[in-house]
């Protein structure tokens, strides 16, 4: 007599004929229906989609208690079980599959997936012009497998627990604002040696496409480097971003901190100064 649960519920039952313990009480799983490429489309344009009316929970798109959270374009496009179904089975390769030479590192831990992101990266640069400004940030995505190994944990952001990916903004010009995600790279480790940030701007996000156009990166302090800002000032590329240094001492008068330039040569490469509402001090590789 072995113990199964079906219906919701555990009975005791006699194992089948010709069948183990283990295959006795494995549950039953419906026959997955195969992918097409419509329905493929349609998933990816649903992810799209749903980046425009962000919800609390992904099935809320389908609710049909509250208006404010039901989707009509989501919900007539595909069944939530549908979608479902196809999130928990998506896979872009085999653990046997061999990944061409040069589409990764040795070692690479996202080997399954590192193609795939890097052609939507090739298309997205396809489509998009940058304007003058740019802003580099930290993105946290929503995951808490165990399967992952380059999980982290950020206890002051909204998502806590997930994955870290570096993204690299269009943020506009003075004219317009553009707010368009160019270029990303996922952290899946600092590679085992010094200098993880500086490669990651200057070899990755800021290629040598951005060279003598003269785009402004804004930054936090987490990116102010001087070495890295040099180079890139080499490069034609200017940055600012808020400075290490210390802060005016509390009540002073603001206007007493005047607007420094440091040369270095002929070239003025670092400027300092303060906001008058928050004093923050902040450091630029550009005179103004």
């Amino acid at each position: 007599v072995v113990r199964a649960k079906e219906g919701g519920r555990w009975i005791e039952r006699a194992p089948r004929p010709g069948t183990d313990h283990a295959s006795a009480v494995r549950p039953r799983r419906k026959n997955y229906t195969p992918l097409t490429v419509p329905e493929l489309t349609v998933w990816l344009g649903i992810i799209i989609l749903s980046g425009t009316s962000p919800r609390r929970r992904f099935t809320h798109y389908w609710s049909s208690e509250h208006d404010g959270l039901h989707h009509p374009t989501i919900a007539k496009a595909m069944k939530k079980s549908r979608y479902l179904e196809i999130y928990a089975h998506l896979s872009f390769a085999f653990p046997d599959d061999q990944i061409p030479a040069g589409q990764h590192y040795p070692g690479d831990r996202l080997k399954k997936i590192r193609y795939v992101s890097d052609y939507l990266q090739q298309r997205v640069i396809l489509s998009w012009f940058c304007h003058q400004y740019l802003a580099i940030d930290e993105s946290m995505i929503k995951c808490a497998s165990r399967m992952c190994g380059f999980l982290q944990m950020m206890i002051r952001k909204p998502i806590k627990l997930g994955i870290k990916a570096w993204c690299l903004v269009d943020s506009g010009d003075l004219d317009r604002a553009a707010n368009f995600l160019y270029k990303w790279d996922f952290y899946v480790g600092s590679e085992g040696s010094s200098g993880y940030v500086y490669r990651l701007i200057h070899d990755r996000l800021l290629d040598g496409s951005f060279d003598g156009i003269g785009h402004v990166l804004l930054a936090d302090n987490y990116f102010v480097m001087i070495s890295l800002w040099r180079a890139l000032h080499a490069r034609g590329i200017y940055a600012i971003g808020p400075s290490k240094a210390s802060r005016p001492k509390k009540g002073a008068n603001a206007n007493s901190w005047p607007f420094q330039t440091y040369e270095k040569g002929n070239e003025t490469f670092l400027a300092r100064g303060w906001r008058r509402t928050a004093s923050t001090p902040l450091a630029g590789s550009a005179d103004r």
